[in-house]
């Protein structure tokens, strides 16, 4: 068979089929979200007609909400579930709310919405969003005044602003939060160079920066945990090829370079995303070998100092 999709959960022990393209879909999102319990959210086209978010354990699917029926017309791609299996992702409304778009939760039954274009400051984008165990969404948005911003959900239904593009920052991106409501994203300057930067709120922290030895970051975007690491990639100056970091508390160290051995070959590019770092400090992420394949990998920094 040929043409088939398949989301897998690995735990390292043995291998989980999240859900198979028995022809009931036309498309599998491509960016899965995981929680602590090993439930995976995803969006997904349907044979046929219509879209549906979607989470599971390997067992049968739960839906959370589809296009048909249902008041949605088409959702964004990148999904989020917390511990509790709360799903969160943006949408946008059918004709008869004149295609309002807005940030929604839901794990199966009844669905919240955080926020509706035409009755917040928000014009509406299909980014993805990233929700923590207390409920809380850190998202980003374009302004209806025209600028942007990173911004987080408040527990009083309101909103906190991470960061926007009111300078000297141009232009922000891809949020991960953690239970504490940090959110660490990807940055660009007006003035030139990209950071990963963690804030809360008040004051942005570095993560690391192009001023340094890095020659850009990984289109996927910083993920941040509980225990405050952020993995990124980040490509140096000399070359476009991407290495997995860690930073924790001021400190970055290399998990895996171009030309580290792996897998019987070398890598030569490294690829991750928002959410591949869990709470013990393993990542996720795919290497591309130097023999034409690419690995899926989960590795855990190594302090010894052998490499």
């Amino acid at each position: 068979m040929s043409g088939v999709q398949v989301i897998l959960r690995d735990d390292g022990r043995r291998r989980v089929t999240i859900t198979r393209d028995r022809g009931q879909y036309d498309f599998l999102g491509v960016n899965p979200s995981i929680n602590e319990g090993g439930e995976v959210s995803f969006a997904a086209n349907l044979d046929g007609d219509g879209e549906a978010i979607l989470r599971g354990d390997g067992g049968p699917l739960v839906t959370v909400a589809t296009t048909e029926p249902g008041r949605f017309n088409f959702f964004g791609f990148d999904t989020s579930i917390n511990d509790g299996a709360r799903v969160a992702f943006k949408a946008e409304l059918d004709e008869s709310s004149d295609f309002d778009e807005g940030l929604f939760s839901g794990r199966g039954g009844p669905i919240r919405t955080h926020y509706l274009a035409s009755t917040s400051p928000f014009d509406g984008s299909d980014s993805g969003p990233s929700m923590n165990d207390q409920g809380e969404i850190a998202f980003h948005e374009f302004l209806d005044e025209g600028d942007e911003g990173i911004f987080r959900t408040d527990r009083d239904g309101g909103f906190v602003t991470i960061a926007d593009t009111k300078g000297p920052i141009g232009f922000v991106d891809q949020p991960s939060i953690d239970n504490r409501g940090q959110t660490a994203f990807v940055a660009f300057f007006d003035e030139g160079g990209e950071a990963i930067l963690l804030g809360n709120g008040g004051p942005l922290t570095t993560v690391a920066s192009t001023d340094g030895p890095f020659g850009s970051f990984g289109f996927g975007g910083p993920s941040l945990n509980d225990a405050g690491q952020v993995a990124f990639t980040a490509s140096s100056d000399e070359s476009f090829d991407q290495a997995l970091y860690l930073w924790e508390r001021g400190v970055i160290r290399t998990i895996i370079t171009p030309g580290d051995a792996l897998a019987g070959s070398s890598v030569t590019n490294v690829v991750s995303c928002r959410e591949a770092l869990d709470d013990g400090g393993a990542v996720a992420f795919v290497a591309q070998l130097a023999d034409g394949r690419s690995v899926v990998v989960r590795a855990r920094e190594d302090r010894s100092g052998a490499g």
